[in-house]
């Protein structure tokens, strides 16, 4: 299975009509209405709202339609741990909110953006009930094929309830898969992780990512659950890690040998920086035409 992350609101359409065919999903990031305050908050700091805290799931900022269209599987963000503070929605955890930008620091080494998101609080019967809401609505749309559960790890009881101090007695996910199951069993759920990959495969996830084989290609990894990361917009592309053309050639043949792979639609295209959460307004992308043709002969 082979997945290509699109950025919504970077990638044009001719960049998708190019490669989607070599795909099995297409997973689009940044489709849902950013918040009015991200929107200002990153204007005021020169950063793109793209990926910023969001009201819902039910508001989409572009068309689905138009991806639709390439008849292939479609994969979309699901957000679990935390909404925008202005998403009307108030069961979430003192102290990790703000509507102030003087409480929002910026300095060198970046901002601390969580203060405009609620940490959603799961031992609010309110929060289940509203948060399975926005899930079970994804899961009505027929073309929509799963879901990317941003941030999945911290949603397992034991990390949820040590970081909350608090003392839950359920994983939220093993009884929110279990409810979809009964209205879609073939709805996918993948788990973006970076630690306690077996838990989440345990309570029930399809597929969860792994990015370790981009370091140490010699890992051993459940190769039917694990979707192995290629590249996609919160880790450097293998272009930034400075990697030679000839070891990008022999680094992507080896990456996808794996059964579940992820690959990120701006790094194909070569573009020089990775577009992330808070890539720059307006910004001019260089593209280096070398290191795409390495991608776009490695998927034919």
């Amino acid at each position: 299975m082979k997945i290509l992350q699109i950025h919504t609101r970077v990638n044009e359409k001719e960049e998708v009509s190019e490669v989607y065919k070599d795909f099995d999903y297409l997973y689009l990031t940044g489709i849902y209405k950013t918040t009015d305050f991200s929107k200002e908050f990153n204007k005021r700091y020169k950063l793109d709202p793209s990926l910023f805290s969001i009201y819902n799931h039910y508001t989409f900022d572009i068309s689905l339609e138009k991806y639709f269209e390439y008849n292939k599987g479609i994969i979309v963000d699901y957000i679990p741990n935390h909404l925008g503070v202005q998403s009307g929605f108030s069961f979430g955890f003192d102290g990790y909110k703000s509507n102030s930008y003087n409480d929002i620091k910026c300095g060198y080494d970046g901002c601390n953006y969580w203060l405009d998101v609620y940490q959603l609080n799961y031992q609010k019967r309110e929060t289940i009930d509203y948060m399975f809401a926005q899930l079970k609505f994804l899961v009505g749309f027929k073309k929509i094929n799963g879901v990317r559960v941003d941030m999945a790890n911290l949603l397992l009881k034991d990390i949820y309830n040590y970081n909350h101090r608090v003392d839950t007695d359920i994983d939220i996910f093993y009884k929110f898969i279990k409810d979809i199951r009964k209205i879609r069993s073939d709805f996918i759920f993948i788990a973006e992780a970076y630690s306690h990959y077996d838990d989440l495969i345990n309570v029930g996830f399809d597929y969860v990512y792994n990015i370790e084989p981009r370091r140490n290609l010699q890992l051993k990894i459940n190769q039917n659950k694990s979707l192995v990361v290629v590249d996609n917009h919160d880790e450097p592309m293998l272009l930034e890690l400075k990697i030679k053309d000839k070891d990008l050639v022999d680094k992507l043949k080896e990456l996808s040998n794996f059964n579940n792979t992820l690959w990120y639609l701006p790094a194909i295209q070569g573009y020089s920086h990775r577009p992330s959460a808070n890539y720059w307004n307006d910004r001019d992308w260089h593209k280096d035409k070398d290191v795409k043709k390495i991608y776009i002969d490695n998927l034919k």
